[in-house]
């Protein structure tokens, strides 16, 4: 059961930089986000293109 759930996380990780990849390529541009504005921020990163803002998280939850 770990097995698979270490897979899934890989897996869903890939997903995740294939859509980060995709944003890039379509003219986003990748910043790291402003304690200030974003307390809770870690070092997360963020896309923006023409005032448009995404952010992209994965979560994991205990059974």
């Amino acid at each position: 059961m770990e097995e698979r759930k270490e897979r899934e996380i890989r897996n869903s990780q890939i997903v995740l930089d294939l859509i980060k990849e995709k944003l890039l390529e379509n003219g986003y541009e990748a910043k790291k986000m402003n304690k200030t504005v974003f307390p809770c921020a870690q070092e997360q990163v963020y896309f923006e293109k023409n005032g448009i803002y995404t952010k992209i998280e994965m979560y994991t939850f205990e059974d």
